[in-house]
């Protein structure tokens, strides 16, 4: 039945490992027995797979030799057919049994080094036997060796030996040990010294050349419970040891800033103090069998310090921080029951290892953490037993001192749930050192490779990348691509993942003319890759992304494939710094509960999944929920994998914090003073609670007046405010930096003048604070705010409010923006930042261009994309571009169109794409651009027909109202049907994605409700109505055409009745249509383009465009979130926050 589910749900390869006489005796001796207990086991698997081959774990003929004679192994396995077992000598460095035991009787088997026990810590291995046994295994008459292998308990120590098996499976003879270990630490650390090689020749010839048969398990006398009964045993000459440790510290000038000297140099000196540990302990045993207390205690003294030197020393190395192990086991924790299960494994293996103690020790770690709290406080109580025996003159008592040391040490370290740092504490940042990743160079290496094959497939393997810290130049990014003309291959190297990944990028862009976008990829390589020699260094230390929204207009209903594209597309445009959200409403419902809240309360807080960001800004509350378990458990799980493959990378990952925004179960204001203790309590048990499930890069964002004005003018109250915020975060984590998003400084500009700008982020030491300066591109502020009174900010580009559609973008502001920052006297640019509110819109203004994108180009797309360019994504207003066309809002008799540019040059424009389709439309990405630049085509020909469609009913000239209505409706289905050839203006991928994230029919329900809502009304009565619309086919067709058409039915029968045109009936009644469920087709965009264009290119109306139109569009300039709703009813169960008015 195992077997059957096991494929079932894996698959197979055939191969089974199955023990069941592990360090247990059968319960027979007779060979019979033996031989069907064997024969049983098999047939039990390769009754399902008759493929089957077992794989057989061989420790048991090591550790129950006297049991396991030349017979009974004999008969065991050759109980099976012969090459259907293979057994793993498992001890073969040390105890070969395939000598003794014939080869296994024909039976293949594999040379195991097992090395370690427990995945305890100590500098040892038998590299002599290594280098001989392999040869001997398989060069023995009648050897049925099939393989090498590495069979440790655990892993993380003593490399050299691991790297010496992988080397040996290659070669045919033993190696010159000597030789082979120089040419080991010139390896490891790049290059080398006299010192240190020195160094490895003394451990190669101590600690890593044991011999004998007794088990080395690392449990050294340190480690141990005491007793006035340990031996010290060494294999090596200490001396070696400490002659090492010298070469170590010698070397360490020169091979300081190399992480894996670091790593050695930790390890060496954790090892030579250890030992000497055993010759302190050896001098107090012999103080108090002598009872002289005055010897016994200098000794006790120093044996204390040891043990506080060897746990500061192990502080200062990642790997050995016991912080990693337990908030690693944390992590894979959903619900705070499972942390607290997962906790106690941690504690309890590497310490009791049972209820207990019944193995104790036996996988003891040497990690800081370990040392302060589970050595350190055992040894302390041993010593006082034994100073209380001195002066007491009675005998000491190791019984009472066990129970002793279980009730008040042992068992209480492994149910205590105290945090401990999974990173060395380091100085505290300020703008000339902010912090960068500290991800390693291997697992950087291993991510950046991992991008180019997803991006490139097989063509990857033209590309050797590789990650090198050192090659970077002030902490920022650097990349080198040379291409080697005797390979043909190009070489990357960058100084992170991130960096080498954009130069892949660099030159695939450059050099290759490729295009990597959200809309999609064109990467064609030529033939023969260019050749290139160049090294480039960012000009800032960070490229940001991400607006707060993003996760909600973009990101809210994504899958892990669909981020870790993201991901990969931001380590390719050399973006280091992102916002990581995912998952934080399940962090505050575990704290929401400590605090007593019920379900319910929480429930009626958390908006849904489309309106979060909103909610955790305290815009809103409640809109659109409730969120349900599996959300909070998904989310959890998808931001694990966005983190770690985010950090793999070298990306900077920005984790929210407390902004006062409350449940109003808490029954009192909806924000939270900052000055009040409940605000640092709430901040601390959020930032713990987050750094305990995803642990942190110390940076975290706080936006407490997003489009909220504070409730005080005052310089005083606002530096209290600001210091107030950035202690609940900094009380948990004291590296942490503020990253704030400065939207507030454009939004309330009146209120944020410079002296209350000043006093607010001021609060913050220098360096402590990064502000986000958002909309640079259109309302710098660093400027007028004096680079942020010496904060480090960053330059961004807002460009898109709401995720809406249209062509826009401030291309000349973008391309003198940037580098006017950077040189402005008193300058504090730190770097550049994309910050929109929505994505998958106006790509050209995050990258550039025509020729990469669609792989070649013609004249005609060439002359439309400077129209464009001279158009379109011309603008330099200070007027705010929503997207919000005519055809999108809701229909009245109002609007005036507005225009930052020449309609000639889009048709212009639409002109060449349409002639450009013969030779282009193959392409996808092409066919992309064609369909927007159609769609905005069009919608601005609506914006015509509109004005002659008013001009008409006001002058009630019926027919001619008519014929216009009809084109308008007309050219409705025309951009619908135009949409809905292509994947990336399709309404249903938006639906569908929303409903994938469900897992039960309720959530399936409110998720689409929630998707439909947002790009709609936005609201329970429209309270933002349009802000977030989309030209998507569907919605053109299901929600703007029988809105327009419910519209001019009004209008219609107003002049035919002669009644005036009642717009509060109107909008009764278009409020309550319901969408109905759609189908969307496939058609071919250039089909459908170059019909549409030869119906409509001509049209008369393309004339009216060509007056001059100034009025600007008289929906008012709100800013987002900003409208009052007036119309309350009793209905509306949610709160909503709208220019700080509450409505119920």
């Amino acid at each position: 039945m195992f077997i059957t589910e096991l494929i079932a749900e894996f698959g197979t390869d055939h191969f089974y490992n199955c023990d069941t006489f592990n360090e247990m005796v059968p319960q027979s001796e007779d060979l019979v027995y033996l031989r069907n207990v064997g024969a049983a086991i098999f047939e039990a698997i390769s009754y399902v797979d008759p493929q089957a081959i077992w794989l057989l774990q061989g420790w048991l003929f090591v550790n129950e030799a006297t049991f396991w004679n030349q017979n009974r192994v004999q008969a065991f396995v050759t109980s099976v057919p012969l090459g259907r077992m293979i057994v793993l000598d498992l001890q073969s460095e040390l105890i070969p049994q395939y000598g003794r035991l014939d080869s296994y009787f024909g039976q293949p088997f594999i040379w195991c080094m097992l090395h370690n026990f427990g995945g305890t810590l100590g500098l040892y291995g038998a590299a002599e036997n290594i280098n001989s046994g392999i040869f001997n295994a398989r060069s023995m008459n009648g050897s049925t060796m099939v393989g090498i292998g590495l069979t440790p308990e655990g892993i993380n120590q003593n490399y050299v030996v691991y790297d010496l098996v992988l080397d040996l499976t290659w070669r045919t003879e033993p190696v010159n040990l000597t030789l082979w270990f120089s040419s080991y630490v010139h390896r490891r650390y790049g290059h080398t010294t006299a010192d240190v090689d020195k160094a490895w020749q003394f451990l190669k010839s101590g600690v890593y050349n044991f011999t004998g048969l007794r088990r080395v398990r690392g449990k050294y006398i340190i480690c141990r419970r005491p007793t006035l009964r340990l031996k010290p045993w060494y294999w090596y000459n200490t001396t070696e040891l400490k002659l090492a440790w010298d070469g170590f510290v010698n070397a360490a000038s020169e091979l300081g800033s190399s992480p894996l000297f670091q790593h050695d140099l930790v390890d060496v000196t954790r090892q030579a103090l250890q030992v000497l540990g055993d010759g302190l302990y050896t001098q107090i045993v012999r103080g108090f069998q002598k009872k002289n207390l005055p010897f016994y205690q200098e000794n006790v003294d120093m044996f204390l310090q040891l043990l506080e030197d060897i746990n500061e020393i192990l502080g200062t190395n990642k790997q050995f921080l016991l912080g990693v192990w337990l908030n690693n086991a944390k992590r894979r924790a959903t619900y705070s029951v499972e942390r607290i299960i997962y906790e106690f494994n941690a504690r309890n293996q590497i310490t009791l290892w049972g209820p207990l103690g019944e193995i104790r020790d036996y996988a003891t770690k040497q990690w800081s953490g370990v040392v302060s709290d589970y050595y350190y406080p055992r040894w302390e109580l041993f010593f006082d037993f034994l100073h209380l025996s001195l002066i007491t003159k009675t005998p000491f008592n190791q019984t009472h001192f066990a129970i002793r040391v279980f009730e008040t040490v042992e068992e209480p370290f492994t149910l205590d749930n105290s945090s401990y740092p999974d990173a060395p504490q380091a100085i505290l940042p300020h703008m000339n050192n902010l912090p960068v990743s500290t991800t390693s160079d291997e697992a950087q290496t291993a991510a950046a490779k991992a991008v180019a094959q997803r991006l490139l497939n097989r063509k990857a393997a033209l590309f050797i990348i590789k990650v090198n810290k050192t090659i970077s130049h002030d902490n920022k990014d650097t990349f080198q691509v040379v291409k080697d003309t005797a390979t043909g291959k190009v070489n990357i190297t960058g100084s992170s993942g991130v960096s080498a990944c954009w130069g892949l990028h660099h030159y695939l862009k450059h050099y290759c003319n490729c295009h990597i976008s959200w809309d999609g990829d064109q990467l064609l390589l030529p033939e023969e890759l260019p050749d290139i020699s160049i090294s480039v260094s960012a000009l800032d230390l960070y490229r940001y992304y991400q607006n707060v929204v993003t996760t909600s207009y973009s990101f809210v209903w994504w899958d892990w494939n669909r981020w870790q594209r993201e991901i990969d597309w931001m380590a390719l445009n050399g973006i280091n710094m992102a916002l990581a959200f995912t998952g934080q409403e399940a962090i505050w419902e575990r704290v929401y509960l400590k605090l007593n809240l019920t379900q319910k309360d929480i429930e009626e807080h958390f908006c849904g999944p489309a309106f979060l960001a909103w909610c955790r800004m305290g815009n809103i509350r409640g809109w659109g929920g409730p969120l349900l378990s599996d959300w909070h458990l998904n989310s959890l799980q998808l931001q694990h994998s966005i983190l770690q493959s985010m950090r793999d990378l070298g990306i900077l990952t920005i984790l929210p914090a407390f902004a006062g925004h409350v449940p109003k179960a808490f029954k009192s204001p909806y924000l939270l003073e900052p000055k009040e203790p409940l605000f640092r309590r709430l901040g601390n048990m959020f930032i713990n609670e987050l750094i305990a499930e995803f642990g942190t890069d110390h940076f975290y964002n706080c936006d407490t007046f997003n489009e909220m004005v504070p409730q005080s003018q005052g310089l005083v109250y606002l530096r209290n405010v600001g210091a107030a915020i950035f202690e609940a975060i900094s009380d948990v984590d004291p590296q942490a930096i503020w990253l704030l998003q400065g939207w507030l400084f454009v939004n309330q500009a009146s209120f944020w003048n410079r002296d209350r700008v000043q006093a607010f982020v001021t609060s913050v030491p220098l360096g402590r604070m990064i502000v986000l300066d958002l909309q640079s591109e259109l309302n710098p502020q660093y400027s007028r705010l004096d680079s942020y009174f010496g904060q480090p900010f960053i330059w961004c580009m807002l460009h898109n409010f709401g995720g809406t559609l249209g062509l826009y973008g401030a291309a000349e502001n973008i391309n003198s923006g940037i580098f006017n920052a950077r040189s402005m006297n008193g300058s504090t640019m730190t770097g550049i930042g994309l910050t929109p509110e929505g994505i998958n819109q106006n790509y050209v203004v995050f990258s550039s261009y025509a020729i990469r994108r669609y792989g070649h180009t013609t004249t005609d797309v060439d002359k439309a994309w400077q129209f464009l360019k001279s158009g379109v994504y011309n603008f330099t207003d200070l007027h705010r571009v929503d997207g919000q066309y005519i055809i999108c809002l809701r229909p009245t008799l109002h609007f005036k169109p507005w225009y930052w540019y020449n309609t000639t040059e889009l048709k212009l424009a639409w002109d060449g794409f349409v002639n450009a389709a013969s030779e282009l439309g193959s392409s996808p990405l092409f066919q992309h651009d064609l369909v927007d630049v159609t769609r905005q085509a069009l919608q601005v020909l609506g914006d015509g027909l509109y004005t002659q469609i008013v001009r008409g009913f006001q002058k009630k000239n019926l027919p001619f109202y008519q014929e216009n209505v009809d084109m308008f409706l007309q050219l409705l289905e025309d951009i619908n049907e135009i949409l809905g050839t292509n994947k990336q203006f399709l309404l249903g991928v938006w639906l569908n994605s929303a409903k994938r994230r469900a897992t039960y029919s309720v959530e399936r329900i409110i998720y689409e409700f929630n998707a439909r809502n947002q790009i709609t009304l936005w609201g329970p009565l429209g309270e933002i109505r349009d802000y977030a619309t989309k030209q998507w086919s569907g919605v053109v067709s299901d929600y703007y055409y029988p809105r327009w058409q419910l519209f001019f039915d009004f209008l219609r029968l107003s002049l035919i009745t002669k009644t005036p045109f009642n717009e509060t009936h109107f909008a009764i009644r278009v409020f309550e249509t319901v969408e109905e469920p759609f189908t969307l087709d496939n058609r071919n965009s250039v089909e459908v383009a170059r019909r549409l264009h030869s119906f409509w290119r001509n049209s008369s109306v393309w004339s009216e465009l060509n007056t001059e139109i100034e009025i600007k569009n008289c929906k008012e300039d709100l800013e987002p979130h900003s409208i009052l709703v007036l119309l309350l009813v009793p209905q509306a169960l949610n709160l909503f926050v709208c220019c700080g008015v509450i409505l119920v």
